[in-house]
């Protein structure tokens, strides 16, 4: 995640699933980034066969938590499909 414009500190959450929020079921919690003002942030790193893993063909969700941001941020987000 990358905010190239000041715009405060922001958290924005990554869970698997469609509920509102990463509470709904913190067992699909993947991660809660702290965005830095005019910074990034970047999630952990999990090895092979390690970290949370989703159904197949679960929904992958992301929001901000609280006070959304006025400026544009760029959210990349890699993953490796096993089975």
């Amino acid at each position: 995640m990358i905010q190239e414009q000041a715009d405060g500190r922001h958290l924005w959450e990554l869970y698997f699933g469609t509920g509102v929020d990463i509470t709904t079921n913190p067992d699909n919690a993947i991660d809660i980034l702290d965005i830095p003002d005019s910074g990034e942030a970047s999630t952990r790193t999990f090895l092979r066969e390690e970290g949370p893993r989703g159904l197949r063909d679960e929904v992958l969700s992301g929001r901000w938590l609280g006070t959304p941001p006025t400026t544009v941020h760029k959210i990349v987000v890699e993953y490796s499909d096993e089975s």
